[in-house]
């Protein structure tokens, strides 16, 4: 998919760099918008007002210079298929709604390396309680570099999209079209196009879960050592 940026009128595929001309004026409007859909649903990524010369006309240019570095404390899940589903069900391991064994293919994505932090997700619901997204719930965690927990699935998607706010990207969650801010719905849908912050789904859950391996009960295969591999009870 084509990421496309509109440049003061002018329509630029991803990287660009284009002189437009404007006549002598005080105060000028540099707004980047961001579409994911064709040409339309602008996106407001960044506006700029800026003072220009008032003495004659002058070149201006934006340089948009796009990246692929990878998001902070995230790693690359790469796109492929793997085998979903219980492949232990012979030792009687799993459930039955985990059968059959299924092929399926993932796109490639993003994904945290760790889980969220009470830390981090303080941050985010300080700056959202003061940016629309007034009922997003305090949760606990033991402590702050712990992950955080006692928190509800529709307040993990406003704190998703209230994430996304704070770091400028399009959240992904709505309610009719509508941005998901406060409440709770059973019509929550999902833009997977936006590149804002949402919830793996449960095929690139268990992708990711897998680590590359197949037909294994861990990551790094059938057995576990407490204390070097996990902590559990």
């Amino acid at each position: 998919m084509k990421t496309i940026l509109r440049l003061l009128g002018v329509v630029a595929l991803l990287a660009a760099a284009i002189p437009s001309t404007v006549h002598a004026q005080t105060d000028v409007v540099l707004s980047l918008k961001m579409s994911t859909n064709g040409l339309t649903n602008w996106q407001t990524l960044q506006t700029v007002v800026t003072n220009m010369p008032t003495s004659a006309q002058a070149f201006y240019r934006m340089d948009i210079v796009l990246t692929n570095a990878t998001p902070t404390n995230m790693t690359l899940i790469p796109a492929g298929t793997f085998s979903m589903g219980n492949a232990l069900s012979a030792s009687g391991d799993g459930e039955s709604d985990e059968l059959p064994v299924h092929t399926v293919n993932v796109s490639a994505f993003y994904m945290d390396i760790y889980e969220v932090t009470k830390a981090l997700w303080d941050e985010v619901r300080a700056w959202g309680l003061t940016n629309g997204y007034t009922d997003l719930s305090v949760g606990e965690g033991k402590a702050a570099n712990h992950p955080v927990h006692s928190i509800s699935w529709y307040d993990m998607v406003k704190w998703c999209n209230a994430r996304s706010k704070k770091e400028n990207l399009i959240p992904c969650y709505a309610v009719g079209g509508v941005e998901m801010k406060t409440g709770g719905s059973d019509s929550v849908a999902c833009n997977f196009s936006a590149n804002g912050y949402r919830l793996p789904t449960e095929a690139e859950w268990e992708k990711a879960a897998r680590g590359g391996l197949s037909g294994k009960r861990f990551p790094w295969g059938d057995t576990i050592t407490h204390y070097y591999s996990a902590n559990y009870w």
